[in-house]
């Protein structure tokens, strides 16, 4: 029987020294570079997640995958943005940029959990029948003008 299969009661202090020695293999933190740094557009500030770590940590805050992005922001396909409250720093939003057809888009942008933050629904009754409408929130428009900013700071970049 090994040092791993005997209970810590069995082993001497040589045993116990060499199962507290292993340790979990340290994440990389691997890196890549935004062509914008963080940018306020009305209530809002995009802060772009530049690192493993940063992913890691927005996804584990927002509670959806966005850590799984880390290759494709590698290979400069993808760009991700933790969305904010300027004034309390709160994170309401993971946005990403998607390089299809040599130009940056609006790939997604999601709230907690995935949650939708693009659009809202109001539902009423008119008098005669239920009525659902579907609105762009402040937070779409913002978005827009970020990813409007974002081309121009990458143009400017490759000149």
């Amino acid at each position: 029987m090994d040092a791993e299969n005997l209970p810590c009661s069995a082993m001497g202090p040589p045993e116990l020294a060499q199962v507290r020695s292993k340790k979990k293999p340290k994440k990389r933190n691997r890196k890549w570079t935004s062509d914008l740094d963080a940018v306020q557009v009305g209530p809002y500030l995009f802060v772009p997640l530049t690192c493993t770590k940063e992913l890691r940590e927005d996804g584990r805050n927002m509670e959806h995958c966005v850590r799984s992005y880390e290759n494709l922001c590698r290979i400069n396909c993808t760009r991700v943005f933790s969305v904010r409250d300027d004034f309390t720093r709160f994170r309401i939003a993971t946005l990403s940029l998607i390089w299809e057809n040599d130009y940056w888009h609006l790939d997604q942008m999601k709230g907690v959990r995935n949650t939708e933050v693009v659009c809202a629904e109001r539902t009423y009754f008119d008098g005669e029948r239920m009525v659902t409408e579907t609105d762009f929130t402040d937070l779409h428009y913002a978005a827009q003008e970020f990813v409007q900013q974002y081309r121009e700071a990458w143009a400017i970049q490759r000149r």
